[in-house]
């Protein structure tokens, strides 16, 4: 839920802030579906109806195409329902060993 210091213009946050949401979850999108930690390669976002400080926000990312690169939609909602904001982004697998290491030390403790 983002506050009012995450505001660029009074009472309406920040689009890097939302961009930075899109972009984090959509990374995690990616790095489940390539069993890899990735990194962005680029992302697009659409800023569609102004996000309140105090607004609660639910995220949601799909990987809709595999390759060298990963392709995910992500979308941001408000509790009604209603598209906030939205990106396109393509994600590449860079840390397939450092995901490894942290997922066997999940498992073993």
């Amino acid at each position: 839920m983002p506050q009012a210091e995450h505001a660029g213009y009074p009472d309406i946050v920040h689009g890097g802030i939302l961009a930075s949401l899109l972009d984090e979850v959509s990374i995690w999108a990616a790095s489940l579906s390539a069993q890899s930690f990735c990194v962005t390669r680029e992302l697009t976002t659409k800023f569609l109806k102004p996000v309140r400080p105090g607004e609660r926000l639910f995220l949601a990312a799909k990987v809709i195409e595999r390759g060298r690169l990963l392709t995910v939609e992500a979308r941001i909602e408000n509790a009604q329902g209603e598209a906030m904001a939205r990106s396109m982004g393509r994600f590449f697998p860079a840390f397939k060993e450092e995901w490894e290491r942290q997922v066997s030390n999940l498992q073993q403790g």
